[in-house]
């Protein structure tokens, strides 16, 4: 027996195993899943901090964009009324909106599954690995209009079909139940809406 043969199985350091994971989520998802729920390497914790990486890319690509766009400009009158700062803070802000969403939609899943009796526990991080393409678009803010909002828009398809095939597949969700979580789920998010829309200019009357 060689020596190569006793060698005892190292398991991947964090970085290597979220490098992995980033790579087998675009292409090959299955893979992803498994890795993540099975292999016990990455924890809750650190994915959400992969996700936060990830969102720092957005206003460091836009400030650098707008260097670029200024830089084209500047000597024009345009150039004048271009800021560097512009849509830095709103391309870092969209992503928490998104993640807060996406938790909120996780809270809801688990409670649809207990109270629509679907068979099996509930299968826990799903969407922290769903909503991965979403936070990887951050990378798309270093392109101009309208090719930075495309590659966010099919990043976030993306995303919602693999939260949809990860149900189905993992979670012992049906079609028709995907359907009927996210129509409760926009309807709640409706209501809730409206009701702070309702307080809030009650409360600006008051004042």
């Amino acid at each position: 027996m060689t020596e190569n043969s006793l060698q005892i199985y190292q398991p991947p350091s964090k970085i290597e195993a979220l490098k992995r994971l980033f790579i087998d989520i675009f292409n090959s998802p299955i893979d992803a899943y498994d890795f993540y729920l099975n292999g016990k390497i990455l924890s809750k914790r650190d994915i959400f901090l992969f996700h936060l990486v990830l969102w720092i890319y957005a206003p460091v690509f836009k400030l650098l964009l707008n260097k670029i766009i200024l830089f084209s400009i500047e000597n024009t009158e345009d150039g004048n009324k271009f800021l560097l700062s512009d849509g830095v803070i709103l391309s870092f802000l969209f992503y928490p909106v998104f993640f807060i969403l996406g938790f909120a939609l996780e809270k809801f899943r688990l409670y649809y599954k207990k109270n629509e009796y679907i068979k099996g526990s509930p299968v826990y991080g799903l969407g922290n690995l769903a909503f991965l393409p979403i936070s990887a678009s951050s990378l798309f803010w270093i392109l101009p209009k309208p090719f930075n909002a495309l590659g966010i828009f099919f990043a976030i398809i993306y995303s919602l079909r693999l939260y949809y095939s990860s149900l189905l597949n993992m979670d012992n969700f049906k079609n028709t139940d995907f359907k009927r979580l996210f129509l409760y789920f926009l309807i709640s998010g409706g209501i809730m809406t409206l009701i702070f829309i309702i307080i809030g200019n009650t409360i600006r009357a008051k004042v």
